[in-house]
């Protein structure tokens, strides 16, 4: 084999015909890359043989530009705005990582370090997010003669059962959580995540509320814009939601919208994350926004509704995505379960027993 180390990292070099053929593998000197290494080796000699030489030549680009690059092409393509926005977050916390390293030098151990650092601060769904905006970048980067390979193959993501993560928020979570947002006076977060904990809905429905889709005299809300049909429905208002929604409802402030921008009331307040980031912190606590709509649908179906009536209050098509991604039941709630259900036997057959024996 043609590998030597250089700089920390196993390079090749070999002679095809005459040409000299030499590049870096991007995998660092450790026992454990070695016949990761001679694989690349052997795959370059193989396309040197075969007359693709040139394929092994790469153009040194900084992380930062192939981001870059990746996202416009993202925005060229149509892709949906909802997409862009995700690839874009991924992209950023990314950037932060790798900055201005090489693409082609960054390897399985580099992403395995970003994932070590990340699992610190954020949830599995969010690095399995991140993983799968840098694959296909890597996998761009070699079409464009960036990178040779892709090193996010040889990682382990995390799986999808995984990823999917449910916080159910308890009391004292909540009572902190509101006490620190009213003491901060961020009145808008706070009627928010209220209306988002009593009512179930998604952040992106409260915030783009208006006043005309709120009846006041039969205390419904209608929601006739979401992403999906089964978006589009109209909530019956619990009490303290009513009270919440009907004060801005009244507000003369001349906007179409329950919850304006301050600044510029012909808006609607944008995303809220960074808001909540701020109280959760302050409150010692942990849990993102859309926790407080988890939180809804786990509660009240510990209090005995239907999953059929539950996925149409959440605008869920199916009741699977409900039941998967929204309610936790955890062991205690199959065991009380059982106890009824128990209980509820032993009294019908000692009531079948009685009309027997009568």
């Amino acid at each position: 084999m043609a590998l030597r180390t250089r700089d920390g990292h196993f390079h090749y070099r070999f002679q095809v015909l005459g040409k000299v053929y030499s590049g870096n593998t991007g995998l660092r000197v450790e026992p454990r890359n070695l016949k990761k290494a001679q694989e690349i080796e052997a795959r370059a000699r193989a396309l040197a043989q075969d007359g693709r030489g040139w394929e092994l030549t790469v153009k040194p680009i900084p992380f930062g530009t192939a981001a870059e690059q990746y996202l416009e092409h993202h925005r060229l393509v149509n892709s949906s705005p909802a997409t862009v926005l995700r690839i874009a977050s991924s992209l950023r916390n990314l950037n932060q990582f790798f900055g201005s390293r090489p693409l082609t030098g960054i390897t399985p151990g580099d992403i395995e370090d970003y994932m070590a650092d990340r699992r610190q601060t954020v949830k599995p769904i969010t690095l399995r997010h991140d993983l799968h905006t840098l694959s296909p970048l890597f996998e761009y980067a070699i079409r464009h003669r960036w990178a040779r390979e892709n090193p996010v193959e040889q990682v382990e993501i995390p799986t999808a059962k995984d990823a999917v993560r449910i916080h159910v928020i308890n009391e004292t979570e909540e009572a902190a959580y509101f006490d620190v947002a009213t003491r901060l006076r961020n009145w808008d977060l706070r009627d928010v995540a209220k209306i988002m904990i009593l009512q179930g809905a998604r952040p992106s429905e409260v915030v783009a509320a208006r006043k005309e889709d709120l009846d006041p005299g039969s205390s419904t809300w209608n929601i006739p814009d979401s992403k999906t049909r089964a978006g589009r429905r109209t909530l019956k208002l619990v009490p303290e939601s009513r009270e919440i929604l009907g004060a801005r409802w009244l507000r003369p402030d001349g906007s179409p919208w329950l919850f304006p921008r301050l600044e510029d009331p012909g808006r609607h307040l944008p995303r809220m994350n960074d808001a909540h980031d701020r109280v959760v912190k302050a409150a010692g606590v942990s849990f993102v926004l859309y926790d407080l709509r988890h939180t809804f649908a786990t509660r009240i179906v510990r209090r005995g509704m239907p999953l059929a009536i539950l996925a149409k209050i959440l605008g869920h098509a199916s009741i699977n995505v409900t039941l998967r991604h929204y309610v936790h039941l955890a062991d205690e709630d199959a065991h009380k379960a059982m106890i009824e259900y128990g209980n509820d036997t032993a009294i019908a057959a000692k009531e079948l027993l009685l009309q027997l024996v009568q």
